[in-house]
């Protein structure tokens, strides 16, 4: 079982180059997993993943911009 990250990643493909975006768009699919909807009431931010389009609320910052895979 792999170890939980610190940073934000895509619950998809696994992908840490996120975008956060400031309202939800309705085109593109929402994660509605029910951690993911409790992590929005806390304030989480909506993240966006261009490789596979998806978007979802998480509370994890995103990886520095450089920074290796080791968490």
């Amino acid at each position: 079982m792999p170890r939980p990250s610190r940073y934000a990643n895509c619950p998809r493909c696994a992908g840490h180059e996120l975008v956060i975006l400031a309202e939800a768009d309705h085109i593109d699919e929402m994660n509605m997993n029910p951690l993911r909807l409790v992590q929005r009431v806390f304030g989480a931010r909506l993240y966006y993943c261009h490789t596979c389009r998806l978007q979802y609320y998480d509370l994890r910052r995103r990886r520095p911009a450089g920074q290796k895979h080791a968490d």
